[in-house]
């Protein structure tokens, strides 16, 4: 079953504006990567660590935002019965 990996943006550490190394990965790989807004921030050693180029893997989704907008998100997918699991930063679908 193909996973669409949700990758909190909000992660605390080293980060990247999403503007500028992930508008460039997005941009390079069209057919994997939508971004639907350009501010917030990603801890690009994070993305980096987990693999998602597995044959599983659908999409990358990045969430940023508050937390109780996060989990706005995450309720919506419940609605539309999207099982997911999630750690501290990574949720999977």
């Amino acid at each position: 079953m193909p996973m669409i990996h949700l990758v909190y943006a909000n992660h605390e550490g080293s980060v990247v504006p999403l503007c500028e190394e992930l508008d460039s990965l997005a941009k390079s790989h069209p057919d994997e990567f939508v971004l639907f807004r350009k501010e917030g921030r990603v801890d690009l050693n994070f993305l980096r660590q987990h693999d998602f180029k597995g044959d599983n893997v659908s999409k990358v989704a990045l969430l940023s935002g508050s937390p109780s907008m996060i989990d706005a998100s995450l309720d919506f997918l419940k609605q539309l019965d999207v099982p997911y699991r999630e750690n501290k930063t990574l949720f999977w679908l």
